[in-house]
């Protein structure tokens, strides 16, 4: 979004119980912090953020704020944006999906991103950026189970389900090119990241249950847990999606409607 003399956008990343903040065009975030909830916490948690840690006024800074899927509602965002612009009077801000932009951070628009958070396993596909097929929620896993276990992979299997109940959903023609583009995101309970070597076997295992050839990766990107903080820092320093975001005086003007004007009115 930003060219030269401009101030950098900043990238909040709330997703899966932690925010990662940090600026756009930057290769990871530079403040990582629990929150405890979306809701009732955000306000105070991003104050301390941006003047204690980033020392920045966020009056000055466009925002992509990312949130989980299973967080991208209408009272959440409602929410978000009026502590966003009525609060630290930020000049524009994009609200994006974690799951999305973890697959934008491998330089794809089409594939399948399996999404890990604290409470559930999320499996969502998506056709050139847009969300296509059925979204799966796995709800017996628990970051909190799986680190008892020391080993997210106990849960392969049920992934793998998940996967194969996602790309049953979308358009057979699409299966081949979803099924060689599967990114995995997210993060355990207590902050832990996913296990080493658990794309390798998800790899495996779901090249075994959808008959093609399966590789989950690129091995080369950031660690797994800033996957979708590196998509949303990638997108903000193209200027991705410019006529979607949501300026203060489109929201002074009409308030919520055009949070639903711009995200809900497909």
């Amino acid at each position: 979004m930003s060219s030269e003399g401009e101030v950098q956008g900043l990238v909040i990343d709330i997703s899966g119980g932690w925010v990662k903040s940090g600026f756009a065009g930057d290769d990871a975030p530079r403040s990582d912090v629990n929150l405890s909830h979306l809701i009732t916490d955000f306000e105070s948690t991003f104050a301390k953020i941006a003047h204690g840690e980033l020392r920045i006024d966020p009056s000055e800074h466009s925002i992509l704020l990312i949130t989980s899927g299973k967080d991208f509602i209408r009272e959440n965002l409602y929410s978000l944006c009026s502590v966003l612009f009525n609060k630290f009077h930020a000049p524009e801000v994009y609200i994006a999906s974690a799951p999305l932009l973890a697959l934008y951070s491998s330089q794809r628009e089409t594939g399948v991103t399996i999404y890990v958070e604290q409470d559930i396993i999320e499996v969502s596909a998506y056709y050139e950026g847009n969300l296509t097929g059925g979204v799966v929620k796995h709800g017996h896993y628990t970051g909190k189970d799986a680190v008892n276990n020391n080993d997210v992979l106990y849960q392969a299997d049920s992934i793998c389900e998940a996967v194969k109940q996602c790309m049953d959903s979308c358009e057979k023609s699409l299966h081949e090119v979803l099924s060689g583009n599967i990114v995995m995101a997210g993060r355990l309970d207590n902050n832990t990241p996913l296990p080493a070597g658990c794309e390798k076997l998800l790899s495996e295992k779901l090249t075994s249950a959808l008959g093609v050839p399966v590789n989950i990766g690129p091995k080369e990107s950031n660690e797994i847990m800033y996957r979708s903080w590196r998509g949303g820092s990638i997108l903000i320093s193209l200027g991705i999606f410019k006529q979607t975001w949501i300026s203060k005086e489109e929201y002074d003007e009409c308030g919520v409607g055009i949070i639903d004007e711009k995200y809900f009115s497909k």
